[in-house]
């Protein structure tokens, strides 16, 4: 049972089939069972031994597999394993990516269905691990009480690789694995073990090794209640003078063994806790709790037959090993408890061996640049790195330095090697800017120590600081005696040494001459020069003599540069004054010149320096060189053709630019003035009454005259009225509203009065405007006219009737309306529930100028809607209001049938009664319930109407008595009611009633009890069972459920129910256990004297019988022949 050999351990002994190995080539899976997916390798040697060692070989096309097997005991004592290692030969010509797959199956000691434990529990469901979170190694039991064989793999060993994934479940699943695998954490019985270790690369020649431990485990264990399994610990030596395992995994597992006759009694162990003690100094916890619960906490009797919960629980601590206690020995100490009052506690005790391991591997060390990650000013920076040997000397072919991504070897000019010294010389300089990334991938010394790999980085600057920015600027004229002097300096990789910005670094000459004087600051990048005063026509040039920047090393010297600037001195420029048209006028001229005066102060005037731009509503306008003059030395005059400016135009003058002839600059520049156009007459608009009717005499006339430019000039507005009356606005018959910028004239204030049917013409005869220049804009004579009339229509309902109920969900609505001049059909507004409706909108018609119809589609009004109809708004066709509006009323619309509810008995509901009131509630809120059409049905064969004799109605609820009118039903018949013709009671004309549907429900009649059943003992029976195995077992059956409360039961002379201890009904099953045992010889008389079922209706006579015990055994006499005796008759009787 122990015959994992993956491919033959021994090659005498019988193959075993359900362990396999696998291996991924570039993709291409071979499985040495050639399971469905996969390829067969070659087995170009079979297995064969060479001293305790055996050796199998395949081939997988450029891929040489060696599979080694040899025994080792790495995990103390009592154990034993075997190493697996898989050595992968590339033996082709290009590189090729290659990994492993291994299937154990846990098969221990016959039994197929182990549970594997690790580090993290003890578990019944798969569990997936991925490096580096691996356990240290997993454990294969026996069996579930941790009794007998144990499996044991050892995953990080003194000789093992590191997998990158392992899985632990189930078998059947695990078998058939290609080599994609996605775990569903379910539990499992026949049990197995996946490791991988994903595909690398190995090039040609290159040979890689996996290697892992699987074999016989030990145990250290302590008997109790709470019994203690603990997994041995050994320590080894690895390569290098490395401890393995280093961390160590100490697992313990705990089982609950209690147990108690008493079958009352909880087994149950309760807040299992372990608490771990060991010596600090050599022991460092890195995970793991102290103290800790078990997983689970509460662990159930693993002698307990109704244990399905976990009788054994795990608890998990991680140690570092301390190397300064190598040589030594250390133990550690355990206690577990629980709150259970009635189970001990245990601990248990384990020392073990931390040996010395000698060896140290090569230690590397950068050397140049230091520290890393810092900035140099050398263009052929080099890389020193120092490699310690440890035990033994350094291989120098092992080494390999990897600057930027290219690895170097010693064989390679670049890199040379003096023990300890590796030096580094780049070919070619550095990149500015860039940054070295340089890594000791690769040093070995001869037994096999691999250094530690180092990395650093460094970044490269080899230009100096820049200027930028420097104020004022090379070569310009300032007009100030104090210009901000300043330049940025900078610099992007290293930055700038501030110390190199000193008063000795820093020169400002004025017309030749070095000053002195002013001082400066900086910022870290901005340098800014104060203090210094300059005259008019003054040459200034600055000097920064030095700056350089700041590396991390002192390897070379930091780049350092200069620079120089210059600039100009001159104080005054001209002056300017605008001639026409001054700011903010308004012109009516669609010519309108500009003239602007340029005084000079200190030169002439630069004519060429002369910039000035003109937009007009905001957009630049393009001005024709042939209007512009510049005359007399000091005016400038832009002449536009006719027609250049339009209505409305804000035309915006700017005079950018004005200098003299050494270039100073006018400080009233930039000079910018605006001017408007106005080129039309006022506006006139919003005449009322104004070709329409009037329903008064005496009219309110209005009308709205506005210039939005240059605004009315009053004194000039005349008015007229049928050409007979003439106003002017100080006569006050027409009078400007401030409000709203009208003119008003109210004819009844005034005397005006216009008769029935008359047409009346008003006329604005004149108005003008008031511009700034140029002559006024005049507008034609405006008039306007209208008609007075007076009498509305008159309006009144046809139907609905007020206050009606309808049964219609579509109710129409009819008013009738009159006017000799005939309905303004657009001034109808009628409102129903709040909703506007108009002759455009989809249900209002109106007909032959009569009859206003609102006619809404079907399901229009919902129930119980109260409806609230106005016509709001009714006119004749000259726009006079009716004064029969708002003409307004309000109907009811009932569109559902009689709500039927609240039946009782309920529907389906079992009554323990021959004559049961039977009821109904039946409302209709809106138009009432008619009680002439109503009526009730029982089995289809009983009628009843409201007012019938057994029937009462008390306008919400019917109820028939059966008693009442005559009738009563039998046990078990099934009783159907339903209700008919249930209609409400609109008004008539308006729809037919609503009616509800056929409503029915049904009902049990139930009128028998219980029937009991004797199970155990039967009566007359002879009992031979004992003290815990006498008890009393009966059925107490009934459709309707059994009230246990009711249940009375007499035992000789004691009587018993459920509130007492020794009865217990559960499921329609009566037990009954003896507090005082019966003895021997006793005749025990039993009696079920009552028992009744949830509607009360009860069992019958009482049940009584008798049984009696016997519990001594059958007595044997008179033995022939007699014992001991010695015949010599072959054919004797014996009896």
């Amino acid at each position: 049972d122990f015959h994992h050999d993956v491919g033959g351990v021994d090659p005498g002994a019988p193959r075993p089939w359900s362990s396999w190995v696998a291996f991924n080539i570039d993709g291409v899976i071979y499985n040495i069972r050639g399971l469905t997916g996969t390829f067969v390798p070659t087995l170009t040697t079979a297995p064969y031994s060479t001293g305790d060692t055996i050796w199998t070989v395949w081939q997988a096309g450029d891929i040489r597999i060696t599979q080694k097997l040899s025994p080792r005991q790495i995990s103390g004592p009592g154990s034993a394993t075997i190493l697996y290692e898989y050595f992968m030969e590339n033996t082709g010509t290009v590189s090729h990516n290659v990994g492993l797959l291994i299937q154990f199956d846990t098969m221990i000691n016959g039994n197929d269905a182990t549970r594997i434990s690790t580090y993290y529990g003890f578990e019944d469901h798969e569990q997936e691990f991925l490096a580096p979170d691996i356990p240290s190694y997993w454990r294969a039991w026996e069996s579930d009480d941790l009794s007998g064989m144990v499996a044991q793999g050892d995953i990080l060993g003194p000789e093992s690789t590191m997998p990158d994934r392992i899985c632990l479940g189930s078998w059947p699943t695990y078998y058939s694995v290609v080599w994609d695998y996605t775990p569903t954490f379910g539990t499992y019985g026949d049990s197995a073990v996946l490791l991988w270790w994903y595909p690398v690369s190995i090039p040609p020649g290159g040979t890689i090794r996996q290697a892992t431990y699987y074999g016989l485990g030990a145990d250290i264990t302590s008997e109790g209640e709470l019994e203690l399994n603990l997994n041995p610990i050994m320590i080894n030596c690895a390569r290098c003078g490395e401890l393995s395992p280093n961390p160590i995994d100490v697992t313990l597992l705990v089982r609950n063994t209690y147990s108690t006759l008493w079958p009352f009694d909880d087994e149950m162990a309760y807040n299992v806790q372990a608490t771990i003690t060991y010596d600090a100094s050599c022991l460092t916890l890195v995970s793991g709790v102290n103290p800790q619960y078990t997983d689970p906490r509460d662990l159930c009797s693993s002698e307990d037959p109704f244990c399905f919960d976990p009788s054994v629980g795990s608890a998990s601590w991680r140690f570092e090993l301390n190397r300064d206690c190598m040589g030594t020995n250390t133990c550690i100490h355990i206690d577990v408890t629980t709150t259970s009052p009635d189970i001990d506690g245990n601990s248990i005790d384990y020392c073990f061996d931390i040996p010395y391991c000698e060896g140290s591997p090569p230690v590397a060390e950068v050397v140049r640049p230091d520290p890393c990650g810092g900035i140099t000013s050398c263009e052929y920076q080099d890389i020193i790195i120092n490699i310690t040997p440890g035990m033994a000397p350094i291989i120098e072919s092992s080494i390999i330095l990897q600057v930027n991504g290219t690895n170097y070897t010693t064989s390679d000019p670049q890199l040379t090697w003096s023990p300890p010294e590796l030096h580094f010389i780049p070919p070619i300089p550095w990149t500015n800017g860039s940054w070295v990334t340089f890594s000791l991938i690769s040093a070995e010394d001869d037994s096999g120590c691999v250094a530690n790999i180092v990395t650093c980085n460094f970044q490269v600057d080899i230009e100096p600081p820049i200027f930028d920015d420097a104020y004022p600027p090379m070569d310009t004229v300032v007009h100030t005696p104090t210009p901000v002097i300043g330049v940025d300096i900078f610099d992007a990789i290293s930055g700038l040494d501030p110390s190199s910005i000193v008063d000795s670094n820093i020169q400002v000459s004025v017309n030749g001459t070095v000053i002195s004087g002013y001082s400066f600051t900086f910022d870290g990048m901005h340098l800014e020069i104060t203090g210094v005063s300059f005259s008019n026509g003054d040459t200034v040039e600055v000097c920064i003599l030095h700056a350089w920047d700041s590396p991390t090393y002192d390897y070379c010297a930091p780049n350092d540069t200069s620079f120089c600037w210059t600039f100009y001195v001159m104080l005054a420029g001209p002056t300017l004054e605008i001639v026409i048209p001054q700011p903010d006028s308004i012109t009516a001229c669609d010519d309108q010149y500009i003239e602007l005066f340029i005084h000079p102060v200190l030169a002439p005037i630069d004519e060429s320096s002369i910039d000035f731009s003109i937009t007009v509503n905001g957009e630049p306008f393009t001005i024709d060189s042939r209007w512009v003059s510049f005359h007399d030395d000091s005016i400038l005059t832009i002449t536009p053709a006719a027609g250049t400016w339009h209505n409305g135009d804000t035309v915006c003058v700017t005079v950018n630019n004005v200098e003299d002839i050494y270039h100073t600059p006018s400080d009233d520049c930039p000079l910018t003035w605006c001017f408007l156009v106005d080129l039309n007459p006022p506006d006139i608009w919003g005449e009322f009454p104004a070709d329409t009717n009037v329903t008064t005499p005496n009219p309110v006339i209005h009308i709205s005259i506005f210039d939005s430019i240059s605004g009315l000039y009053e004194p000039s507005v005349v008015f007229t009225i049928n050409d007979t009356l003439s106003f002017v606005l100080s006569d006050s018959v027409f009078v400007l509203d401030p409000r709203t910028g009208e003119y008003i004239c109210e004819t009844a204030r005034n005397g005006i009065t216009f008769a029935d049917g008359e047409t009346v013409t008003v006329c604005v005869q004149q108005a003008w405007d008031t511009p700034d220049y140029c002559d006024s804009n005049r507008v034609e004579p405006y008039c306007w006219s209208f008609t007075v009339n007076f009498i509305g229509p008159t309006a009144e309902i046809v139907r609905p009737e007020p206050d009606i109920i309808s049964a219609c969900d579509d109710q129409e609505i009819i008013i009738r309306v009159y006017d000799a001049s005939g309905i303004d059909s657009s001034s109808i507004v009628l409102n129903v529930n709040g909703t506007i409706y108009t002759i455009d909108s989809p249900y209002l018609t109106i007909d032959g100028d009569t009859l206003i119809i609102f006619q809404p589609p079907a399901g229009f009004f919902s129930d119980s809607e109260v409806v609230l109809v106005s016509l709001d708004s009714l006119a004749d066709v000259w726009g006079n209001i009716s004064l029969d509006t708002p003409l307004s009323w309000s109907f009811l619309v009932d569109t559902h049938p009689p709500a039927i509810y609240g039946n009782f008995p309920s529907d389906g509901a079992t009554v323990p009664d021959a004559t049961p009131d039977i009821g109904i509630s039946i409302i209709d809120s809106v138009s009432g319930l008619s009680t002439d059409s109503v009526y009730i049905t029982i089995n289809d064969t009983l009628i009843f109407h409201i007012g019938d004799v057994g029937v009462d109605w008390d306008g919400e609820n019917l109820v028939v008595h059966p008693e009442e009118a005559g009738f009563a039903f039998a046990d078990s018949d099934t009783v159907v009611v339903c209700v008919h013709n249930a209609q409400d009671s609109p008004t008539p004309g308006y729809c037919e009633p609503n009616v509800a549907e056929e409503f029915c429900f049904s009902f049990v009649i139930s009128l028998s009890g219980p029937r009991p059943t004797i199970i155990q003992y039967m009566p007359e029976s002879f009992v031979a069972c004992v003290d815990t195995e006498q008890f009393l077992v009966m059925t107490i059956i009934d459709p309707d459920g059994v009230d246990p409360a009711s249940i009375i039961f007499t035992v000789g002379d004691d009587t018993f129910t459920v509130a007492s201890g020794e009865l217990d009904f559960v499921n329609d099953t009566l037990i009954f256990i003896p507090s005082e045992y019966w003895t021997d010889g006793e005749t025990v008389s039993v009696c079920l004297v009552d028992a009744r079922d949830s509607l009360g209706n009860p069992m019958g006579s009482p049940l009584c019988w008798r049984f009696l015990i016997d519990l001594t055994p059958p007595v044997i006499w008179n033995r022939f022949p007699s014992p001991d005796t010695l015949i010599n008759d072959s054919l004797a009787i014996v009896s």
